[in-house]
């Protein structure tokens, strides 16, 4: 990521920046994180959702174990993210690969303090 990147992503609103990366959501949405996916387009997310802050979306990875174990090197994990409309994503929630989050759910977060 190069500076400009750098500072857009700083300096942009987290609407905007989900916007700009390509992230794909419904109206009356309201998003706190600006940690999206290095495949924002793989992300799908429904009208009048909320998404609190330092949540994570991973379109890709997670199986690095299993490569290992069965030593295939080039094997690798891509999934779309869906999240249904009228849904809450609390604080610090890790959204994985292939996951559907349906209509009307909480996923509850962490606190850290």
């Amino acid at each position: 990521m190069n500076i400009v990147n750098k500072l857009i992503k700083l300096f942009m609103s987290p609407m905007r920046y989900a916007k700009r990366c390509g992230v794909k959501f419904g109206e009356d949405c309201w998003f706190s994180t600006k940690n999206w996916s290095t495949e924002p387009y793989l992300i799908e997310i429904g009208s009048h959702v909320r998404i609190c802050g330092n949540t994570t979306f991973y379109t890709h990875g997670g199986i690095s174990t299993i490569r290992k174990y069965y030593n295939v090197p080039k094997l690798d994990r891509f999934g779309k993210i869906k999240v249904g409309d009228y849904t809450f994503i609390g604080e610090n929630c890790i959204i994985n690969p292939g996951v559907t989050i349906g209509k009307c759910c909480i996923v509850g977060g962490e606190c850290r303090n």
